[in-house]
């Protein structure tokens, strides 16, 4: 089983670091160092390949966020061939779960708790 961990500083949050201007929102400069650092972090772990380790299967992402250095572990794992619905061949991969997760935790701001950063774990599983 294909496996990536790496390790990296907290990255901002993007939601609270787009800027607009003309047009639709776009990353700010944080938002952009950020996402190198994760980068040159899993491509170092990862090895100079140029494509991606894992290729056409589903992954698994784990993200532990460590409060005492303020960094994250990341690890990304081999899950297998993508499953499909019985009898169809829709894999559920048309929508990106992540992006569920953020609209999903403010909507229940003051209803399950009373601020989202008070998760500390959230488990999103695309079930087929």
């Amino acid at each position: 089983m294909k496996k990536l961990r790496f390790r990296t500083p907290v990255p901002v949050c993007k939601k609270n670091n787009m800027r607009s201007g003309f047009g639709r929102p776009r990353k700010s400069e944080k938002v952009r160092h950020s996402e190198q650092d994760i980068q040159a972090a899993a491509i170092e772990a990862r090895g100079r390949m140029g494509k991606p380790l894992i290729v056409d299967h589903d992954v698994s992402m784990l993200i532990e966020h460590d409060v005492a250095t303020d960094e994250v572990d990341i690890t990304i794992s081999d899950v297998g061939p993508a499953q499909c619905v019985p009898g169809t061949s829709k894999t559920g991969r048309k929508r990106d779960i992540q992006n569920l997760v953020d609209v999903i935790c403010d909507a229940l701001e003051g209803i399950g708790y009373t601020n989202d950063n008070q998760i500390a774990e959230i488990l999103i599983k695309r079930k087929v």
